[in-house]
């Protein structure tokens, strides 16, 4: 991916990008790359 991140391409397509605290950014392509922010940003938010 870059040497800013680490990436895991599981198709093509889109991609989220996961920004962590005390790591580099994780760059994950995968189906519905929407949904799975929507999931993310939803978990962050209930912790």
């Amino acid at each position: 991916m870059s040497p800013r991140g680490t990436g895991i391409v599981l198709s093509a397509g889109d991609a989220i990008v996961v920004h962590r605290r005390d790591a580099r950014p994780l760059i994950v392509v995968i189906d519905d790359a929407e949904g799975a922010a929507a999931a993310i940003n939803s978990r962050v938010r209930a912790s």
